[in-house]
């Protein structure tokens, strides 16, 4: 006989496929991401620490002649990352996501969900004191005013992709915002922010300035937790502009 006399069946978190399901998803986002940063791919033995430079070094010389070869090489060089950036890092996903049924807004380009001018206001109290002092621990922390400009046009895509994209997939329901209410969220929200500010540190090894390899884990844990309180990426974006604008317009050398 059916019924209310059968047992309960054990509650699970809608559309979580996972720990198995998690962790491959987990590794292929990581692999994916430190292809296209790629600095921790130098840490590979050759051929494989360069691995990630495979589409710059084709069209490379095809760029440098052709793309405002009035300007720097560095800062054709940033203009080329925005271009691969917003490409592989929002283009591509925004169409995996459209084939998994994710929406944008889903994925943290949308407004905040929740607590989003707290979570601003806290994230910039909490990440500018470590933009000023890299400003002033770093020598000459600064390129040209367009390379810097340039680079900044590159942080939308990377939240996007480290934050939003990670967020989005490997929590529970393959909902960013998260609710350590549901059954399971705690332990896959802390994995998940524990994997994308891993993923922040990872992306920044190679840089020239240490200081910023060892400021980018914490960064990144905060980055993280931000876009989850919140499920969206902008307050996190906000918050890193800051402790990157700030500081320039208050110590960088006039001239």
């Amino acid at each position: 006989m059916t019924g209310a006399s059968d047992g309960p069946t054990p509650a699970t978190e809608p559309n979580d496929e996972g720990w198995a399901e998690r962790l491959k998803v987990c590794a292929f986002l990581t692999l994916y991401v430190t292809g296209l940063w790629g600095q921790a791919g130098r840490l590979l033995p050759a051929p494989f620490n360069d691995w990630h430079g495979i589409p710059y070094r084709l069209l490379a010389s095809w760029w440098h002649g052709h793309v405002l070869p009035q300007i720097s090489h560095a800062e054709q060089l940033a203009l080329y990352q925005i271009a691969e950036g917003y490409l592989l890092a929002l283009v591509v996903p925004l169409l995996a996501l459209r084939w998994l049924g994710i929406s944008a807004a889903d994925a943290g380009l949308g407004m905040p969900r929740a607590l989003g001018l707290r979570t601003t206001v806290a994230g910039i109290a909490l990440t500018l004191p470590v933009g000023l002092w890299l400003a002033m621990a770093t020598p000459a922390p600064w390129g040209t005013p367009l390379y810097e400009a340039l680079e900044l046009l590159t942080l939308p895509p990377e939240h996007f992709l480290v934050f939003g994209i990670f967020g989005v997939m490997l929590l529970p329901g393959r909902r960013l915002i998260w609710s350590p209410t549901s059954q399971g969220a705690a332990g896959a929200g802390l994995f998940t922010l524990c994997v994308a500010s891993t993923l922040f540190l990872l992306i920044h090894v190679g840089t020239p300035q240490p200081l910023a390899l060892l400021a980018s884990l914490p960064l990144g844990v905060v980055f993280a937790a931000m876009t989850f309180a919140t499920g969206s990426i902008w307050p996190a974006v906000l918050a890193h502009l800051s402790l990157n604008l700030v500081p320039m317009a208050f110590l960088a050398p006039a001239g």
